[in-house]
């Protein structure tokens, strides 16, 4: 399968294509973030909102032509649908592997930073029942609870919001080392 066999079809459904077929468009497409004459920042520097909420509902939902439509515009061009669809299939395709192989490098930069899985006294009181609200925990944990404050949080750039999940993973960290320290030396002392 060449650039020039790949129809505008494969925009609208991706997902109708055998795994082989989409493997050789994938390895044969060279990725592009520019498109439009918008060269695009990488998407860990656009909004939280978009990466973690409305970029992936799209892809689930497989609306390509919309997640293409999102990062243009997260990159300040607001260039309608019907306009996108005019686009060469090589250049879309070029711009949304760009964009799936960035959402794969920040998915992956997650799975290495917060690969933590729970403790038997947090699976024991019920954490696994905060997976229902997805995201939403997130967003709220940075909020401080504060669903007032939600809105200003989805519109931090993915990176920020990054950062504060780590930073936040470490002072955990550290305040459960130094409590541990502390009660030795306690049990020391007695």
């Amino acid at each position: 399968m060449t650039n020039e066999n790949i129809n505008l079809k494969l925009i609208h459904d991706l997902n109708s294509i055998d795994q082989e077929d989409f493997m050789l468009i994938k390895q044969a497409i060279k990725r592009k973030n520019e498109l439009l004459n918008t060269n695009c920042k990488p998407l860990k520097f656009t909004s939280f909102e978009c990466v973690k909420i409305n970029l992936v509902n799209y892809i689930k939902d497989a609306k390509y032509l919309q997640v293409i439509q999102l990062i243009l515009k997260e990159n300040d061009n607001h260039t309608e649908l019907d306009e996108i669809k005019k686009i060469s299939n090589s250049d879309l395709l070029s711009f949304l592997f760009w964009i799936m192989d960035e959402l794969e490098a920040i998915n992956q930069v997650e799975k290495e930073l917060f690969n933590t899985p729970p403790t038997s006294e947090e699976l024991e009181a019920g954490i696994n029942n905060f997976n229902q609200f997805g995201v939403i925990n997130t967003i709220d944990a940075l909020a401080g609870g504060d669903i007032l404050k939600w809105e200003k949080i989805v519109k931090l750039s993915y990176f920020d919001v990054l950062n504060k999940l780590y930073k936040n993973q470490v002072t955990n960290n550290f305040q459960q080392a130094y409590s541990k320290v502390l009660m030795r030396k306690n049990k020391i002392k007695r």
